[in-house]
């Protein structure tokens, strides 16, 4: 059978231990926003999207794009610092949820209400 996928079963723990065996303490992971708006060669960093389809696959994308927005829209003293004044996730419906979606805010590296956003100018 040309045609027969050869494929083996790794478990979740495995899959971990391989991943924590790939990973160095001290190495840094560069990741990408979907959107940003930005003045380019400067630090004026206005906005970061992150977008997801809401259905109930990927949870751990979810939870990796909202780690994303704390980290870029946080202040730490250091290089790597992009301070963005307003981190939006956004879920969009698909499939049976078409019509519903929801948002998540964050500024200052939290995840904040709606009401509760900061202005900035």
């Amino acid at each position: 059978m040309a045609n027969d996928i050869k494929r083996v079963i790794i478990s979740e723990e495995e899959m971990i231990e391989i991943a924590k065996d790939r990973i160095n303490e001290n190495d840094t992971y560069s990741v990408y926003p979907d959107i940003i708006v930005h003045k380019r060669e400067s630090n004026n960093n206005h906005l970061i999207i992150e977008i997801k389809k809401s259905n109930n696959k990927n949870s751990s994308d979810k939870k990796f794009d909202k780690k994303k927005l704390e980290r870029f829209t946080d202040k730490v003293d250091n290089d790597l610092t992009y301070e963005y004044k307003l981190g939006i996730y956004l879920e969009i419906g698909v499939e049976e949820k078409t019509g519903n979606e929801s948002k998540c805010y964050f500024q200052n590296g939290e995840e904040t209400l709606k009401n509760m956003l900061k202005n900035w100018e």
